[in-house]
């Protein structure tokens, strides 16, 4: 009897450790609760392979890019948002907030430094008048209408004499201020998607021509334009948050997805930062592969509540596309289209080649602005006190009627949209927030230069702008024209933003002078050269389309060499008078213009024989052959691979002076078109390097045979 209890009770423990296990079973398998999620392990979701990519060209299923599923991530998020303008206080004539307003576009001139520097000529695009505008802080007291509304211009007019023309103008500046506190002001959820240019020219020096390969004799620092890339990816990464979501797209002449969308707390974010510290460049440019690409990746997202979220993609690349769909037509239909949904793009340029005038053309869709990293300790630093102004666009679709019969706008400094301004009608287009210390918003000014047309002496200004909820404001002020030039103050700020625009203006004109001698004495009419259906041109330098771009030497004429004397002292005493220092960097720049010694920069070879296409083919004497110094990755295409194509395609390479290759030329094709293996073929020749040619221990150009095998084995 003992026994039979001792089974019975052994056979009811028994099946309650079993209850037991299968109710910890059910545990594990049960969806995590919100909160918990907080706490749980975070994973490397890192996912780059190079051999599954986006086929852009196709228009196909979008069988590569994957999201995270669209869930607030679980964890409980305080309500991060941006103070109702119903709730803002006025701003008065002498009072002002802790933050302002600045433009979309070009964020700073930095690109058009570093080529001075380098000793190479910027191209005019590199200096705009709203890029060097954020270097600096203006006086915005004004005359102001009273409101509690989000933006609050104010407004101020001058005459003054141009001291390069002895001219009198007339100006009016925009205050670009704001009702917000600074205090009040926090970004939204961001979901941030990086794009990230890995073709051939990235792996370049961030301080030379990647088809030129002209130097600095001392050269301190050799690293690549992808080295200092990813540098500032991961800084960047560092002012991402928890509730944000990061994803992250490579391209070549392909993209490929690197990361998927996912909350940042759910990501090993040390893992992802070691992944992007490791990539290497290959291929071509295809911009717009990569743009298409990474907004796949919000295609959860495009409907989330905008005043909790914010949809942003980040565009690293030095903008010298070589491949089909990657003219400005294309890929500024994409940025349009996103826009349009809410999605915005700040692009960052890299590198002293970075292609200005293609991203200057593109960031004029809303909510756009674009960045040149100078280096990439200064870029961190401006991350750390501007990501979140960065990626927070507030006013949308500003436009500025001037509604006076005695005047009409002559000319707009300080918005993108500059030559787009005309008549009555001044559109400024998107404002990101800036700070403001005492009175003075960092980049908060446009200028409008009126031409008068009679005496009337009363102007009418409105301000109309859409906030990010789509709703409509309008803001109008009338002032009296006479009254305020009788008036004994004269704004600080206009003044300075006066003495701005001069400065670019006589550097602007020097440089197009210097590219077109024939300009000098005839300035371009300021018109707008975008034209949305215009197919891309060629330039006539063979070898290069017409973003690709190599370098001209820094020159500086007798002429020019004086017009900088007379306004370097403009500048210094001017610099005394304002008391801002930071206008000692021109200074500097006008210093290293004046006393510009070519002998300081060795440039290798002379500029006429590195030109692309330019070499015969004829026979070229040389004692010494090109020797190759590097062995690039070669794509198989993988629609080749799994059809079983085969085969060698043969190339001819021009080999320039500075061991670069210049023209390709396909001599026997195994599988032409877009993807095939003549492009492959191609994409990879262009990665080649070669120690030149020499004769007499010269280096010589020549052209050479090159045999690219594709084999299943």
């Amino acid at each position: 009897m003992k026994k039979i209890f001792l089974g019975i009770l052994f056979i009811l423990l028994a099946i309650s450790s079993l209850a037991v296990f299968a109710s910890k079973e059910e545990n594990v398998e049960a969806p995590a609760a919100a909160d918990s999620l907080q706490t749980a392990e975070k994973v490397d979701d890192w996912q780059l392979d190079f051999n599954v990519y986006e086929d852009t060209d196709s228009g196909g299923k979008k069988n590569v890019v994957q999201s995270a599923p669209a869930t607030s991530g679980g964890t409980t998020y305080s309500e991060i948002q941006i103070l109702e303008s119903k709730s803002l206080s006025a701003t008065r004539l002498d009072s002002y907030s802790d933050m302002g307003f600045s433009v979309g576009g070009a964020k700073d001139i930095d690109n058009f430094r570093l080529n001075i520097e380098e000793g190479y000529l910027p191209l005019p695009s590199a200096i705009t008048y709203e890029g060097l505008f954020y270097d600096y802080y203006f006086d915005t007291r004004g005359e102001t209408a009273e409101t509690k509304d989000l933006f609050s211009p104010s407004y101020n007019f001058a005459k003054q004499r141009n001291p390069l023309t002895d001219e009198e103008e007339i100006w009016l500046s925009v205050g670009l201020n704001s009702n917000l506190k600074e205090s009040d002001f926090s970004r939204k959820k961001l979901n941030l998607v990086v794009v990230l240019d890995i073709s051939g020219s990235m792996n370049s020096p961030f301080n030379e021509y990647y088809y030129d390969g002209n130097r600095k004799v001392q050269d301190e620092d050799r690293r690549s334009k992808l080295t200092i890339a990813t540098e500032t990816i991961c800084s960047m990464l560092d002012h991402l948050k928890a509730e944000d979501r990061f994803g992250m797209v490579l391209f070549e002449n392909r993209a490929f997805l690197a990361k998927p969308l996912n909350p940042v707390g759910e990501t090993d974010m040390d893992r992802i930062k070691k992944h992007i510290l490791d990539l290497r460049t290959q291929g071509g440019t295809n911009m717009y592969a990569g743009m298409q690409t990474g907004t796949q990746l919000f295609d959860k997202y495009l409907n989330v509540d905008k005043s909790e979220y914010e949809n942003r993609i980040i565009f690293l690349t030095d903008a010298m596309p070589n491949r089909e769909l990657t003219d400005k037509n294309s890929l500024w239909g994409v940025l349009d289209e996103n826009a349009d949904k809410g999605l915005y793009a700040t692009l960052i340029g890299v590198g002293v080649d970075f292609q200005s005038q293609l991203v200057e053309h593109i960031s004029k869709v809303e909510g756009a602005n674009y960045y040149s990293i100078h280096s990439a300790k200064e870029f961190k630093k401006r991350l750390d006190e501007e990501f979140d102004y960065m990626v927070t666009p507030l006013v949308f679709n500003l436009n500025l009627v001037i509604d006076a019969q005695g005047y009409e706008i002559k000319r707009v400094c300080g918005t993108p949209y500059s030559a787009e301004s005309k008549g009555e009608i001044m559109k400024i287009g998107t404002l990101f927030p800036s700070p403001s210390e005492e009175g003075e918003v960092k980049g908060g000014i446009i200028l409008v230069q009126l031409q008068q047309t009679s005496r009337d002496g009363k102007i009418s200004l409105l301000a109309g702008y859409d906030d990010r909820n789509g709703k409509h404001f309008q803001n109008r002020l009338q002032v009296d024209f006479k009254k305020m030039m009788l008036s004994s103050w004269l704004s600080p700020g206009l003044q300075k933003g006066v003495l701005l625009v001069h400065y670019v203006d006589l550097l602007k004109e020097w440089v197009e002078y210097v590219r077109n001698p024939e300009s000098r004495g005839n300035k371009p009419a300021v018109e707008d050269d975008w034209q949305y259906n215009k197919p891309p041109q060629r330039r006539e330098r063979p070898g290069l389309n017409e973003w690709e771009q190599t370098s001209m030497r820094l020159t500086v004429n007798d002429h020019y060499r004086e017009e900088f004397r007379k306004f370097r002292k403009i500048m210094q005493d001017e610099m005394q008078r304002f008391g801002d220092e930071k206008l000692q960097q021109e200074v500097d720049l006008l210093d290293l213009l004046i006393n510009f010694d070519k002998s300081r920069f060795n440039y290798n070879e002379p500029y006429d024989e590195i030109r692309h296409g330019t070499t015969p083919k004829g026979f070229i004497y040389y004692d010494d052959p090109p020797r190759k110094l590097n062995e690039p990755v070669l794509n198989y295409p993988k629609f080749a691979k799994d059809a079983g194509i085969q085969g060698t395609v043969a190339l001819e390479l021009e080999v320039l002076t500075n061991g670069r290759v210049g023209a390709i030329d396909v001599t026997k094709s195994v599988l032409p078109g877009p993807g095939g293996l003549d492009e492959a073929a191609i994409e990879y020749a262009r990665q080649l390097e070669f120690e030149p040619a020499k004769t007499n221990g010269k280096p010589v150009a020549v052209w050479v045979t090159y045999p690219v095998n594709f084999s299943m084995n």
